[in-house]
């Protein structure tokens, strides 16, 4: 059986707020947005699906940056979101990128990987996903900055775990209050803050 090959880039947009996709609970997956006149489902981490939806009304701009994934004939893209922020309602809807941009293209991406094992998980890596989200979400960080989740780094008993690009500076045992000195230690704020 051929399978066609996946590539994943990054990708950042604002669109309109349509409404949620729901899993078999009702509870809320992923979203549905209005982006340069269609309508985009993009799926939601899972680290950022509790209580994250109150007030969410159709027509506020939400803006999201995760990866696309598509396959080489480009049939399909699926979306996958690793951080979002909810803006005021307005409703022209303002696109942030319009076209894929290949990996290769983006000279060295500000990514923070993140162990999304089970043990590191339990060991506080969900507080430490949400305080990362929360702090980048917050407008003082450069909004390039992307929060990947990753398979086992080798030292389980010391996690979380987590990884800052461009550096490749491995941290472990990480807890929330770690987050701004990890932060300001790689990525200088945004001026705009």
């Amino acid at each position: 059986m051929n399978q066609a090959t996946v590539e994943r880039v990054p990708f950042g947009l604002v669109g309109e707020f349509v409404g949620f996709i729901l899993n078999k609970q009702d509870q809320p997956r992923g979203l549905r947005l209005m982006w340069l006149g269609q309508e985009v489902m993009i799926k939601v981490a899972k680290y950022l699906r509790n209580d994250r939806y109150d007030g969410w009304i159709p027509g506020m701009q939400v803006e999201v940056w995760g990866t696309q994934k598509f396959s080489k004939k480009k049939t399909h893209i699926k979306y996958n979101a690793n951080r979002m922020l909810l803006r005021s309602p307005i409703a022209q809807v303002v696109p942030v990128c319009e076209s894929i941009v290949p990996i290769a293209s983006t000279p060295k991406p500000a990514i923070i990987k993140v162990c999304g094992k089970p043990d590191c998980m339990k060991q506080g890596g969900k507080a430490l996903c949400k305080t990362l989200d929360k702090a980048l979400s917050s407008g003082e960080w450069d909004p390039s900055i992307q929060i990947q989740f990753t398979g086992c780094m080798g030292k389980c008993s010391q996690g979380p775990n987590l990884v800052v690009m461009p550096d490749k500076k491995r941290y472990s045992n990480v807890t929330a209050q770690d987050i701004p000195k990890v932060l300001s230690q790689h990525f200088s704020a945004n001026e705009t803050a």
